[in-house]
């Protein structure tokens, strides 16, 4: 009953999507100023239909739209080495209304993989990072075979056991990946408690031709674990990351401790790395302790449970379809453990993002100053659909576009407009989306969903 093969995984709209939506998109793995808002939308049970080892799992990523009208994400089991096909359908609210099995794809080697990301350009293959080494590898979605191994800074062999790379997301465009240890390194410093947070480190990956190669590292403040457990280990940790569309860096906080009420509590935080030290050069590059750098910030999104009670252990998250008022969904995957974890179910999640109101015409990150990270906040918004003067739609029209771009290069406060090679040109933009769907269609037309 296992379907080994990428048609069933994947839809060639992936590309296409990611083309469109997020042309000339650069990442400063930073976010100033007033946030996005973030709602819990609901959980909802996955059927698994006949297929064998959809359980545990650990990371997802968003895939496109099937044929049939729904959503499909590729989500990564952390015990059965197993791909599965998850096929989501949700309300105009961004509800989920069903989710599903649709394909399984057994991997070549079966590690502890938790987190997950497909890219533009890379249609045959899925990264994925696995907590044992630590390392982030690519497999190939037709055979499962690991293709490709990223390198991994030295300081990441300190990781402690178990708490290795967690998460794993991919910049709008393809040209980053980021992922982070789940908590303190022992070169860092100790791991979180009921009494204090713990320091981790975001790792960015850029691209490098057909690879990726380590660039920047962030020190990240976790918070400590919500509450003291009646019985048993209790942890907390950086569980993924997601990219928002403009560029914004997400991180999932999830702590546990077996009590009474909350077992399991989540947070969702905006980072802001536009101050912080790389701490992958230097004194910090080996350790921490006892060296002077300065941390990212963050700001709280959400903080809650994902089922208004007692929590469910929520550990990947994705950013997913753009909903028709121009809000986002993102979707998260719960870690059932097959059947051993009392407090969890096999379930999909999701929550809705909203891109912050600018009060300052061309302030398109929000943050009271019309400056070169709201042209950025631009590029990765280019061609998205947006509510009317939300996020990078400056003009009001409810789309992001070229218009957009005079706003920000007329505003009072802009600094004076770049040059035409760094400003992406609307045609031609459109014509390199449309050329690379074409050529995605052409090359694996087998891949739209059933």
């Amino acid at each position: 009953m296992v379907d080994r093969s990428a048609r069933g995984l994947l839809a060639p709209s992936r590309a296409c999507l990611v083309a469109l939506a997020a042309l000339g998109a650069s990442l400063l793995g930073s976010a100033d100023g007033a946030p996005w808002t973030v709602t819990l939308s609901g959980i909802h049970g996955i059927d698994p239909g006949a297929f064998v080892g959809v359980s545990e799992l650990s990371g997802v990523a968003y895939a496109g739209p099937t044929q049939g009208g729904a959503h499909r994400f590729l989500a990564v089991s952390d015990g059965a080495g197993v791909l599965t096909s998850l096929d989501v359908t949700f309300s105009a609210t961004g509800a989920i209304t069903s989710a599903a099995a649709a394909a399984t794809l057994t991997l070549g080697v079966n590690r502890d993989f938790e987190g997950v990301a497909l890219v533009p350009g890379a249609p045959d293959r899925v990264y994925l990072s696995e907590e044992g080494t630590p390392a982030v590898r690519a497999y190939d979605l037709t055979t499962g075979a690991e293709v490709q191994s990223l390198s991994t800074p030295a300081v990441f062999a300190t990781r402690r056991g178990n708490r290795g790379f967690e998460s794993l997301a991919a910049s709008p465009g393809g040209g980053a990946l980021w992922t982070a240890n789940e908590d303190a390194l022992t070169a860092d410093g100790p791991a979180t408690t009921t009494s204090a947070g713990s320091v981790v480190r975001l790792l960015r990956y850029d691209r490098s031709g057909a690879t990726y190669a380590p660039a920047q590292q962030y020190a990240y403040p976790l918070d400590a674990i919500h509450a003291a457990p009646l019985f048993g280990q209790p942890q907390a940790g950086l569980s993924d990351l997601v990219v928002l569309p403009d560029g914004a860096l997400v991180a999932m906080e999830r702590s546990f401790a077996a009590t009474l009420s909350v077992s399991y509590r989540h947070r969702l935080y905006l980072v802001d790395a536009s101050t912080a030290t790389d701490v992958g050069t230097g004194l910090p590059a080996s350790g921490l302790i006892g060296n002077a750098y300065a941390p990212v910030t963050k700001t709280l999104l959400w903080s809650g449970t994902v089922n208004g009670s007692s929590g469910q252990n929520l550990e990947g998250l994705t950013l997913g379809p753009q909903l028709a008022d121009g809000s986002w969904v993102l979707l998260g995957v719960v870690d059932d453990s097959s059947g051993g974890d009392p407090f969890s179910t096999l379930s999909v999640v999701s929550f809705v993002a909203t891109a912050p109101t600018p009060t300052t015409p061309g302030d398109y990150n929000g943050d009271g100053a019309v400056d070169a990270r709201d042209l950025d906040a631009w590029r990765a918004s280019y061609g998205n659909l947006s509510p009317a003067g939300l996020g990078a739609d400056g003009n009001g029209d409810g789309q992001v576009n070229a218009a957009d771009y005079t706003v920000w290069r007329d505003a009072p406060a802009s600094p004076a407009p770049v040059g035409p090679a760094s400003v992406p040109e609307p045609s031609a933009l459109w014509l390199a989306g449309v050329g690379l769907c074409l050529s995605a269609i052409a090359r694996k037309s087998g891949w739209l969903g059933k």
